[in-house]
C-alpha cells in the first residue's frame, strides 16, 4: 500500500525536471513491489493462480516487471545534461 504512495514521489521528481532520475526512482520501487509480490505464495484455498485474484496478482507483477526494465533502460541511456537544458528552458521557478 505504501509503495503506491511512494511512486507519486517518482512522478514528482519527473515533473520537477529530472526525468532520468525519476525513471530510476520508479524502476527501483517497481522492482521492490514485484519482488515483494512474488515472495508470497498464492493460497490454494482461494484458487491459487487460477482465480480472479491470482490473475490480478500476476498482471500486477508483470506490469511492475516491465516498468522496472523500462525505467532501468531510461536511466542507463538518459542524458542528465539534456535534462538540465530542458529544465533551464522550461524555467518553472523563475530566474531566482
Amino acid at each position: 500500500m505504501l509503495l503506491g504512495v511512494a511512486l507519486f514521489g517518482g512522478t514528482y521528481v519527473h515533473l520537477a525536471g529530472y526525468p532520468t532520475d525519476g525513471a530510476a526512482y520508479t524502476a527501483g520501487l517497481s522492482g521492490v513491489y514485484a519482488l515483494a509480490a512474488m515472495r508470497g505464495r498464492p493460497s490454494m484455498l482461494s484458487g491459487g493462480w487460477f482465480s480472479v485474484r491470482g490473475a490480478v496478482r500476476a498482471v500486477s507483477i508483470g506490469v511492475a516487471s516491465v516498468n522496472t526494465v523500462a525505467g532501468s533502460y531510461v536511466f542507463m541511456t538518459g542524458n542528465r545534461e539534456k535534462d538540465r537544458a530542458a529544465r533551464e528552458q522550461a524555467n518553472r521557478w523563475g530566474d531566482g
